[in-house]
């Protein structure tokens, strides 16, 4: 039922070339992103954490009743190696635009000084502490959405490992009657279509993967085909937007098998924002993924 997303620096480099080539307009947004990643694959290759123990009993009712693995607060973070890449990702941001580079530089000078906690701080996030958040970003003088893209781009390699230990003991059966993520109950970010048509949903937080149902909204259950819905563009046949009526939300997703390039989903994601608006313009609305700027 569930697989995990596993790329190597090489694939997430072409696939970035690829993209590049076909949407320059991308180009400067996918450098960025494809530095961003290449550092977090990087990173995910040395974190060690000891897989998150569940009891028989509580994963024999969790499945029972369809419900996730774990809470978003209870992922278990490498904080070292987390800490390694928020460095890292502050430089990458350096030769972004002036306000995220300035970002970058405060948050730095934070780290060197002291000025915060950064196991507390990953905890804040993890636990959705709003008001612990808006201030650290304060004292930091930066944006609270921005200092939420820095902790969740540091961590999302623990994130990754901790879906792929934990996606072991999941049930062969899905009971759920939505599509939120089955390790830690987030709302999926992006969809594909593989193989003989299978479609497959990525965790917009953990980015577990997840076979669903064709006709399924992933958010509200929906499963009548009178409100599911869909769009492209005949310039652009590898991509859709899925649509429902009911919960008037809607989600990405690719076809690999129209692609003639590696395909590597968050890069996807990044370079269909054009989708997005156009899905919001249709009045539908997307997960808001507080890790995105």
């Amino acid at each position: 039922m569930t697989d995990q997303i596993s790329y190597s620096v090489d694939e997430i480099e072409k696939s970035a070339e690829a993209l590049k080539r076909l949407r320059p307009a991308y180009n400067d947004l996918l450098d960025f992103y494809k530095e961003i990643f290449v550092a977090q694959e990087n990173a995910r290759q040395h974190i060690h954490i000891e897989p998150i123990a569940i009891s028989e009993n509580v994963l024999s009712i969790k499945a029972k009743e369809g419900f996730p693995l774990i809470s978003q607060s209870e992922f278990v973070i490498d904080k070292t190696v987390s800490k390694d890449l928020l460095k890292t990702l502050c430089h990458i941001a350096m030769t972004a635009n002036e306000k995220l580079a300035n970002s970058a530089d405060s948050l730095l000078q934070a780290m060197d000084n002291g000025r915060f906690e950064l196991a507390k701080l990953f905890k804040s996030f993890l636990d959705d502490d709003a008001g612990s958040l808006e201030n650290a970003a304060k004292k930091m003088n930066i944006q609270r959405q921005i200092l939420l893209f820095f902790i969740y781009n540091s961590i999302k390699p623990s994130l990754v490992v901790n879906a792929q230990k934990l996606s072991k003991l999941l049930p062969s059966v899905d009971n759920r009657l939505n599509g939120l993520c089955p390790v830690c109950g987030n709302m999926p970010g992006f969809a594909a279509f593989e193989g003989e048509g299978i479609k497959y949903i990525f965790c917009g937080f953990c980015w577990l993967k997840w076979r669903i149902q064709r006709l399924f909204c992933a958010f509200c259950g929906n499963d009548a085909h009178q409100s599911l819905g869909y769009f492209y563009s005949e310039e652009e046949p590898e991509y859709r937007v899925d649509t429902c009526d009911r919960c008037k939300r809607f989600i990405k997703a690719v076809d690999a098998r129209k692609l003639d390039r590696p395909l590597y989903p968050p890069l996807e994601q990044i370079c269909t924002l054009h989708l997005d608006i156009k899905a919001e313009e249709a009045g539908f609305k997307s997960p808001i993924l507080q890790q995105n700027l």
